[in-house]
């Protein structure tokens, strides 16, 4: 059984490593992505590292984190809280979603600054916090932030009518940003597992969209997006199902190799070609941000008393494997449009009697008519008129 005490401790010392040296992440990161800037960088790095250290607090004393989180805090807070982000408060109360987050988690974690917080509240009262377009799921955000800034409860009713959380879902029809809309909702609207679901969600229909998603992200390798979707269970507290037995094992058997999750954009071929001194800065570029999404799992399960991880590959049986594996593999062809190997799996799969691979070959079928339309659609446009 592998320690998820352990886990969160490296993943804390992963945190670490990355503030002693921000010089040089932000230099590595602008050279893997020119079109960021050193702002734009460090104040995403600040301010996630704020999110793990506030759910990491939230772990019992008795695991004994509190003077890493202490010591890391304090670190954090002049990068959190600099007279640049004061003039951005004062000039763009609209952005306070994303400045304020990491001074406020300090709050939460004992770190005060009376005169950043001032400029926080006069951003929040602002009348133009709202001048700008926010997506649904980043209107929750705010709310959320100004709960744990004003230690109220937030109401999120007139938002969920129109929440992607509250439509029809299924990664055969989805792109990875819905996907991130779902679970940063559903990290809002519970505050991390702390509070339950609205009656008014659909508690079944998102416990289908996470074995799907889990299914899409194995047959892509996507660790990140992977990350997050496990953590919507979490605020389910549902039953396991094998798609998240099998998440579950695969995501730490990944994080247990050099104890770091790869990002979407890390990749094997390049790592290998580097050479040993630039392995370790590629791997905190590519990886910093799906490390912390593991690091936040870990401090889930630990805040509900499970302290090893909660499945091993070894622990996942063939039969469990090989539906996982088939439903991963209807989803990927109907998302690449391979209508007709897709096709013959579906023939295949007609008179299935597992749930959800049931459900998929369902959307697949669909999927495969929208996707000859298009193909109509598209012959027509080609044609010569007469």
């Amino acid at each position: 059984m592998r320690d998820t005490r352990n886990n969160l401790a490296h993943v804390l010392g992963f945190a670490r490593s990355l503030l002693t040296d921000l010089d040089r992440f932000a230099e590595s990161s602008s050279r893997y992505d020119p079109a960021l800037d050193r702002h734009q960088i460090l104040d995403k790095l600040v301010a996630e590292t704020a999110l793990l250290l506030l759910i990491a607090s939230r772990i019992p004393e008795s695991y004994g984190f509190q003077t890493d989180i202490r010591e890391l805090s304090a670190i954090l807070s002049p990068h959190a809280r600099t007279a640049r982000h004061l003039f951005l408060l004062a000039s763009s109360p609209q952005a306070v979603g994303g400045i304020a987050l990491a001074h406020i988690a300090l709050t939460c974690l004992g770190e005060r600054d009376d005169t950043f917080d001032a400029a926080v509240q006069a951003a929040f009262a602002s009348p133009y916090i709202d001048s700008i377009d926010r997506p649904n799921f980043r209107q929750m955000e705010v709310r959320w932030l100004y709960s744990l800034y004003s230690n109220t409860i937030p109401d999120f009713s007139d938002l969920l009518p129109c929440s992607i959380i509250n439509k029809p879902m299924h990664p055969i029809f989805m792109r990875r940003e819905d996907a991130y809309a779902v679970t940063h909702a559903a990290m809002y609207l519970t505050d991390f597992g702390r509070s339950a679901f609205s009656p008014s969600i659909d508690r079944w229909k998102l416990c289908g969209f996470v074995d799907h998603s889990i299914s899409w992200c194995l047959a892509y390798s996507d660790w990140d997006l992977l990350g997050e979707i496990v953590m919507v269970q979490r605020f389910l507290q549902s039953r396991d199902s094998i798609f998240l037995r099998m998440a579950n094992s695969v995501l730490s058997d990944v994080f247990s190799r050099d104890w770091f999750i790869p990002g979407p954009n890390f990749v094997a071929e390049t790592y290998n070609a580097l050479p040993d001194n630039q392995k370790k800065q590629y791997t905190v570029v590519h990886g910093y941000h799906s490390t912390y999404v593991y690091g936040i799992l870990c401090s889930l399960d630990l805040i509900r008393g499970e302290d090893t991880v909660r499945c091993e590959l070894d622990d996942v049986t063939p039969s469990d494997e090989q539906v996982v594996a088939e439903n991963s593999k209807l989803i990927k062809l109907a998302r690449e449009a391979r209508g007709v190997e897709l096709m013959q799996e579906l023939e295949q799969h007609r008179n299935t009697c597992i749930p959800r691979i049931a459900e998929t070959c369902e959307v697949a079928a669909e999927a495969i008519c929208q996707t000859l339309r298009a193909s109509a659609y598209r012959r027509l446009e080609l044609e010569p008129r007469r």
